[in-house]
C-alpha cells in the first residue's frame, strides 16, 4: 500500500532531506578526523579520549543549564512564600491594629419601682 502525499506534505520533505543532506555532508568521519589531526601534527590515537572529552564537557553545560533553571525555580518559590507570609502578617496586623480596647464601665442605675 503506498500513500498518497500532497504537494505541501513533498514540499516538507524535500526541505527535510536537503537539510539531512547538508548536515551530513558538514559532518565528517572518524577517517577524515584522523587524517586532519595527521596534518596538523597532533597524534590521532587520541582521538577516542577526545570525542569523550567534548562529549562530557557537552553534558555537563546541559547539566548546568538544567541545574540554573531549577535554582531560578527554586529562589522564585522562596520569594513567593516569602511575599506571601508578609502580605498576611501585615494583613492580620492591620485587621488587629483596627481593634480597640473600650473601658468597661459597670453603672448603678436606679431602678424605678412602682
Amino acid at each position: 500500500m503506498t500513500q498518497r502525499l500532497t504537494q505541501e506534505q513533498l514540499s516538507q520533505i524535500v526541505t527535510e532531506v536537503e537539510g539531512l543532506q547538508v548536515r551530513r555532508e558538514a559532518e565528517l568521519d572518524q577517517q577524515q578526523v584522523r587524517e586532519i589531526l595527521q596534518e596538523l601534527n597532533l597524534p590521532p590515537e587520541l582521538l577516542d579520549e577526545a570525542l569523550i572529552q567534548l562529549n562530557r564537557r557537552q553534558a555537563l553545560e546541559v547539566q548546568q543549564r538544567r541545574n540554573r533553571w531549577i535554582t531560578f525555580g527554586v529562589v522564585a518559590v522562596v520569594i513567593v512564600v516569602i511575599a506571601s507570609t508578609i502580605f498576611f502578617m501585615q494583613q492580620q496586623n492591620s485587621a488587629l491594629s483596627r481593634v480597640s480596647a473600650q473601658e468597661d464601665r459597670i453603672t448603678l442605675v436606679p431602678s424605678v419601682r412602682g
